[in-house]
């Protein structure tokens, strides 16, 4: 896998910033305080990020019991993971992320986005017509809908 040089823009940008926060944040409220709210967003957001990975669980596990594919879910899970990991890791900007990541509106908007992304990047689909069964298959040619109705 190939990775840009914005990734690596990120990798070297994100601790500098963190580190500028923390030095900001520490000299208005001290160091000890600062290291406070380090430790209290963490266990705060770990706390959060448990509770609502385990209600995305149960409700990819109800989706997939009633024979639903459980994307949204799955989705949610992902992005909870992230958050709480960047949660963990110690930051004022990681656990702002962390956080938006934990609101479910946050998330809905970025799966919005994914998607427009896929579809702008896949380009337009066509409709598939369904197929006629050829006439010497079993039934004729004659399609039966869930319902047992004779379609076509």
């Amino acid at each position: 896998m190939r990775v840009s040089s914005g990734m690596y823009l990120v990798f070297i940008a994100v601790p500098l910033i963190e580190l500028a926060l923390l030095i900001q944040v520490g000299s208005w409220i001290g160091t000890g305080p600062t290291i406070g709210l380090v430790v209290v967003t963490a266990i705060a957001g770990a706390s959060l990020a448990r509770w609502q990975g385990l209600s995305a669980i149960e409700r990819a596990r109800s989706m997939a019991n009633a024979g639903q594919l459980p994307a949204g879910p799955v989705f949610d899970g992902i992005l909870i993971l992230a958050a709480a990991l960047l949660l963990l890791t110690p930051g004022i900007l990681t656990d702002v992320v962390g956080f938006l990541l934990l609101v479910p509106f946050v998330r809905r908007r970025i799966l919005v986005l994914i998607r427009k992304r896929i579809e702008a990047a896949e380009g337009p689909r066509e409709k598939a017509e369904p197929a006629e069964p050829p006439p010497s298959s079993p039934g004729g040619g004659k399609v039966i809908d869930q319902d047992g109705n004779i379609v076509g």
